[in-house]
């Protein structure tokens, strides 16, 4: 399992649309084979920084919806309401298990 973190800066204004481009967007992904979760999260003292964490099965399964069309138009979208580039980070899931003595 593998999570991808995704941060954005907005142009001031664009905090609702980006919101609802995301939403949308989402709605999409649920679709996808691999996908199993997705949030939005906004900076509780700056609204115009945003963090989105989606979880899918593989990394493969998300490769795949990143290079989709559909992802790709949402994201050309997404491009026009930020002020910079967003940056995408990917964490695959660790065991928490304790070592044995």
């Amino acid at each position: 399992m593998i999570r991808v973190f995704i941060k954005r800066s907005l142009v001031e204004g664009k905090e609702s649309d980006y919101r609802r481009t995301v939403r949308q967007l989402k709605q999409k992904a649920c679709n996808m084979p691999g996908y199993i979760s997705g949030e939005m999260l906004v900076d509780s003292e700056n609204p115009k920084h945003c963090l989105v964490m989606s979880t899918w099965e593989s990394i493969e399964y998300w490769q795949t919806w990143a290079k989709s069309d559909e992802r790709k138009q949402a994201e050309s979208a997404i491009r026009k309401m930020l002020t910079d580039d967003e940056s995408i980070s990917i964490y695959e899931a660790a065991s928490m298990k304790a070592a044995s003595s």
